[in-house]
């Protein structure tokens, strides 16, 4: 079963001049497996990403300036992704 998927970014505060953005995402992710998604973000503190299935995860900078997340959805439907990232 594939689950729909419609990628948004959310950014609350940033001082950074760089504009984070997803740069590897599949439109669509199957119920049960991994779904990877990369994001460009620059040199940051930590990332919040929003599944929209009530799942978040944080994400702290590694030291590069792209970060990859994975989730598994349990369930078919439209979920917008949404990310905060705290550059500061």
């Amino acid at each position: 079963m594939v689950v729909g998927f419609l990628g948004a970014m959310y950014i609350f505060h940033s001082t950074s001049t760089v504009t984070p953005s997803v740069i590897g995402a599949d439109s669509l992710a199957t119920v049960g497996q991994p779904y990877t998604m990369s994001l460009y973000t620059g040199k940051f503190t930590n990332a919040t990403v929003d599944f929209g299935d009530n799942t978040t995860t944080l994400v702290n900078y590694t030291g590069t300036n792209g970060v990859q997340v994975q989730h598994t959805y349990s369930a078919f439907g439209t979920y917008l992704v949404y990310y905060n990232v705290n550059a500061g």
